[in-house]
């Protein structure tokens, strides 16, 4: 995770910004956009201990979920 401020609400400029951090690893905008939805929704469930940067920090790429997965 990088300093400054981090996402913690779930408001469209934060899911905009989750999503894009997120098809930075390769994903495609739909999928980015759930994983991100997900993501807030884990910062929820955990009380807001961590920020969604951390769940975003844990989503492999697309290429190593793929060689991890081995999907084709």
């Amino acid at each position: 995770m990088s300093g400054g401020i981090y996402m913690k609400y779930k408001t469209l400029k934060n899911i905009e910004k989750a999503t894009r951090m997120i098809a930075d690893k390769g994903y495609d905008w739909e999928t980015a956009n759930d994983l991100a939805i997900k993501s807030f929704e884990n910062v929820k469930a955990n009380n807001f201990y961590h920020p969604v940067e951390y769940f975003i920090d844990k989503i492999l790429t697309k290429e190593e979920y793929e060689k991890e997965y081995r999907i084709v």
